[in-house]
């Protein structure tokens, strides 16, 4: 009686553990792939206390993975939600190329200041010989001016001798004209290359000419003066019948002298208006090579700071390559801990979803960046993701219930996220950054939806 009461024991104990390890087995496989087995709660049914050590051994387990998840989805939300990084991007690009071209823009306008300092020297050199050849000038129209007062006292001299000159009279008053007009067109000349000598602070092309057409103006002077020695000769073989008209052509001569003294005085100024330019000319040469030395050194300062920048752009564009790279981990993390999805309520039922859409935005930003390539077709239709399926649900069962109002927004997100990413694969941004702001104010509406929903 004893044995049999015992053997029975012994075959229930039997079964309690092969009951046990099966449910276990059966446990086991439903925490592997909890979001497949459906009606399952994953505890055990059953009030002992081995039972409720084991329910509660599956609690703290499934405690810490929940709280790894959540965790892990919370991590995710945050880093898709750094926004500013697609903005420092921008901005460290935007600066990126604007250094580019300052440095280009510096190059040029060393260049320039270059073409221009040679230009200057040249110019330097050219007036140097343009002055030295009206100074000669000068001193020819001087010279001139000498031999016309030379011969000026000559005739007052045979004066006394002069009695039959009357047709050669006519001659020294055409002469005297010519003399005259000389004078009058030298003091014009003389006007005419001060004022060509303020202009030509750059260039001095002007004074050249007005140079040339002294010297052919000297040249006139002296052909006149020895056409005048001719005719004196000739008024000295017929003095003795020229006295009264010599007195009168002396009175012309007279005049013509005064004209011609304040002739020279023109160009004693004009000589001085030269020896200014060239001075000018020197300060300017000395004032462009001090301005190339110091646009050389800018240069050189600003292409350091534009290969900073560059620096300064990898850096930043490795940053978000890593802080991308970091939210690959977290969703991989998450992916992981998707099969052991259990025991969650109120807003830990919702943090999964969340953090899909959440990815797949951030997943946009990161093709826009460039740190990611994707395809439209790594975006879910609107439809078929879980979110999209509890929406049409609750739109079937209650049209006017919290989650049917996402229903917009959500169908938005999906849809402005696959265009984003079509348009940046065949090389269109014209719109990116309109598409990416009515995708965050969607993603808005989006996200505290779902949270009011929830509660």
């Amino acid at each position: 009686m004893f044995s049999k009461k015992k053997k029975r024991k012994v075959n229930e104990l039997e079964n309690y553990q092969i009951n046990l390890i099966e449910r276990i087995n059966v446990l086991c496989r439903v925490t592997d792939n909890y979001v497949l087995v459906k009606g399952d709660v994953g505890y055990l049914e059953g009030n002992d206390e081995l039972e409720k050590a084991i329910n509660k051994l599956l609690l703290i387990k499934t405690t810490q993975v929940k709280t790894l998840f959540i965790k892990n989805s919370e991590m995710i939300e945050y880093v898709t939600q750094m926004d500013y990084i697609k903005e420092l991007v921008d901005s460290i690009d935007s600066q990126k190329r604007s250094a580019e071209d300052l440095a280009a823009s510096s190059e040029q306008m060393s260049h320039a200041i270059e073409e221009v300092d040679i230009f200057v020297q040249e110019s330097l050199i050219t007036t140097t010989d343009t002055v030295s050849m009206s100074t000669e000038s000068l001193k020819t129209i001087n010279k001139s001016f000498d031999y016309i007062n030379k011969s000026f006292n000559e005739i007052t001299t045979l004066q006394d001798k002069m009695h039959n000159v009357v047709d050669d009279t006519k001659e020294i008053e055409n002469i005297v004209n010519i003399i005259n007009e000389v004078a009058a067109q030298t003091n014009l000349l003389a006007l005419n290359a001060s004022i060509e000598a303020a202009r030509a602070g750059d260039k001095g092309k002007g004074f050249a000419v007005v140079a040339e057409e002294i010297k052919k103006l000297a040249e006139n002077t002296k052909d006149s003066a020895n056409y005048i020695r001719t005719m004196v000769k000739k008024l000295r073989e017929e003095i003795d019948s020229s006295e009264h008209i010599i007195t009168g052509a002396v009175q012309v001569f007279s005049e013509g002298k005064g004209h011609i003294d304040k002739a020279v005085v023109s160009m004693d100024k004009m000589g001085t208006a030269l020896n200014t330019i060239e001075n000018s000319f020197n300060g300017i040469s000395a004032n462009i090579e001090e301005q190339t030395a110091t646009t050389q050194e800018f240069v050189a300062k600003i292409s350091e700071m534009n290969n900073q920048t560059g620096k300064l752009y990898e850096i930043c564009m490795q940053a978000g390559q890593g802080i991308y790279n970091l939210s690959l981990l977290s969703e991989e993390s998450r992916h992981l801990g998707i099969p052991w999805f259990k025991d969650f309520h109120g807003i830990e039922n919702i943090k999964p979803v969340i953090a899909e859409h959440l990815l797949w935005k951030w997943k946009v930003y990161n093709v826009v960046c460039g740190f990611t390539k994707a395809d439209e077709n790594s975006i879910n239709e609107y439809s078929e993701c879980t979110l999209g399926l509890y929406i049409e649900s609750s739109r079937s069962q209650n049209p006017n219930s919290p989650l049917a109002k996402l229903y917009e927004p959500h169908k938005n997100v999906h849809i402005l996220s696959k265009k984003i990413i079509r348009n940046i694969n065949n090389g269109d941004r014209s719109n990116v950054e309109d598409n990416i702001r009515e995708l965050n104010a969607n993603m808005a509406i989006l996200m505290e939806g779902l949270k009011y929903a929830t509660n």
